[in-house]
């Protein structure tokens, strides 16, 4: 009798994997439902590994980028241990979350390599609070700061040991050209910002449409499910995004044939 309860349990344990593992990876790959944008903010913010990319063009490897979330948790009322001392490090509730998002690119016919990173703070209902960019092209140093419901964001710039920091309104940004004219820039960076022309391309609600919807990949010779996420801009420009059910990116398709790859997956 022991010996056929055992056998029963060990055909159970069998099946309950073999079917748990047909739910994760059976299936042929197809489009699927639609998810709603907040499941998937929840997962990119709570993902319990950061996302390591490698940035390709074609077979080149031009850089990295790595996406790290962290949850910032409120520390809990001082409650007695067994001592009837309070217990140090008790978490509670939610705070907020923050993204910290650092990469690097090897750019132009010089070789010349961006060093940069982005940080991304949240509040508990996933709404945006502040932004600290930096950007690293030697000699040359930037580095932007906003916060939600300030008009004006601080831009600092060192060229070469020469600081200049301002604080600028948004709606000065949308006229990049005139703006360097008033400030006076160093050349260096006249050249690289007069190009832009922020008030044709920042993305607005009414031009901005972004879809997601649960799929599959292959991988190996299975398949895996994923959330697959789209974002067009005016119908002229697309990002394409892959995440896994744990909110860890596996892939991002941007234009200019450049494509990130979660460097766990060799081959796609």
């Amino acid at each position: 009798m022991h010996r056929l309860v055992l056998a029963l349990l060990l055909l159970f344990w069998i099946a309950m994997n073999g079917w748990l593992w047909r739910q994760e990876f059976g299936g042929a790959p197809a489009p699927g439902e639609r998810v709603e944008l907040d499941l998937l903010a929840d997962r990119l913010l709570t993902a319990p590994d950061p996302s390591t990319l490698d940035i390709r063009q074609g077979d080149r490897r031009l850089g990295f980028c790595r996406w790290t979330p962290n949850i910032v948790e409120a520390p809990a009322a001082a409650l007695p241990g067994p001592d009837g001392q309070p217990v140090e490090g008790r978490v509670s509730r939610v705070a907020g979350y923050v993204v910290d998002i650092e990469w690097s690119l090897l750019s132009g016919e010089a070789f010349q390599r961006w060093r940069g990173s982005l940080r991304l703070d949240f509040d508990a209902s996933r709404q945006w609070v502040s932004m600290l960019a930096r950007l690293n092209l030697r000699p040359l140093l930037c580095e932007v700061e906003a916060q939600a419901g300030r008009p004006a964001v601080r831009v600092h710039l060192d060229n070469d040991g020469q600081p200049w920091t301002r604080w600028i309104a948004l709606s000065d940004l949308r006229q990049p050209a005139d703006l360097i004219s008033e400030l006076g820039l160093p050349p260096e960076w006249s050249g690289v910002l007069s190009g832009l022309t922020l008030g044709s391309w920042l993305p607005d609600a009414q031009a901005l449409k972004v879809e997601a919807r649960r799929d599959r990949i292959r991988v190996g010779r299975a398949h895996a499910r994923v959330y697959r996420v789209e974002i067009r801009w005016r119908d002229l420009s697309r990002v394409g995004i892959v995440i896994n059910r744990v909110g860890e990116i596996l892939r991002v398709e941007l234009p200019g044939d450049l494509v990130l790859l979660n460097e766990a997956i060799s081959t796609w």
